[in-house]
């Protein structure tokens, strides 16, 4: 192999040292996210409620979502909403633990949506994107399609998301598997409107930067050059 091309840091650090490869053997290059795709208009829109888009399956960490909601409400966060898009093994496991927290009313589970202008829409109408990984994600796709609504992202602090969100600057850090700290993050989302909104165009701005298509084809073409120079 000539060249390996990692779509996170933390890949790329984990591959060189995994394989003890020079620092010119790996290359960093995210995913890239199409940028003029549903765009929000420029305007304040009604936000409400938390979403949560993934699949359903215990390392995707929809249970700690799930009893931070449930924290906040038993503290006295009555109107708390948390939309739940996706599928998985584990979806009858989620609606049970809703129903014996008692809190069915505050959580919807709108299944698996494919269409990419509804689940835009889904996007631009939340207060906030929770991605609660359990595990060392390489690259969370779902944050790039927040932040391109411009909805604030909270993510926990493992995997590749937390190489390029910078907390309360364009998003929001948790500890992974911590309820009360997600909680306490939500809190901060739902009590400053503003702070939110800053957010969220913050994210914007890192997703037109980092993650738009003619920034990855050109370092996708620069290390094809490398690669045959190296031959």
């Amino acid at each position: 192999v000539d060249l390996f091309i990692c779509i996170s840091k933390e890949l790329k650090n984990s591959i060189a040292k995994s394989f003890r490869l020079p620092d010119d053997k790996v290359v960093f290059i995210p995913n890239f996210i199409e940028m003029n795709s549903q765009l929000p208009e420029d305007k304040k829109e009604k936000r409400e409620g938390l979403l949560f888009v993934g699949r359903i399956s215990r390392e995707k960490g929809l249970e700690v979502v799930i009893q931070a909601v449930a924290n906040l409400i038993k503290e006295g966060t009555k109107n708390i909403k948390l939309k739940v898009v996706g599928d998985g093994p584990e979806k009858e496991k989620m609606e049970n633990l809703v129903r014996k927290l008692k809190i069915a009313k505050n959580i919807i589970f709108l299944g698996r949506i494919d269409e990419e202008e509804k689940l835009n829409a889904i996007y631009r109408s939340s207060q906030a994107v929770i991605f609660p990984s359990m595990w060392q994600e390489a690259f969370g796709r779902v944050i790039i399609e927040a932040m391109r609504q411009k909805t604030p992202v909270i993510s926990s602090n493992i995997g590749g998301a937390s190489g390029f969100i910078k907390h309360k600057k364009n998003g929001l850090i948790f500890e992974r598997g911590n309820a009360s700290d997600l909680a306490k993050n939500i809190k901060y989302i739902l009590k400053d409107e503003e702070a939110a909104r800053k957010m969220g165009e913050e994210g914007f701005k890192t997703a037109k930067l980092l993650f738009n298509e003619e920034a990855h084809y050109k370092k996708l073409i620069n290390c094809y050059k490398k690669a045959l120079a190296l031959k």
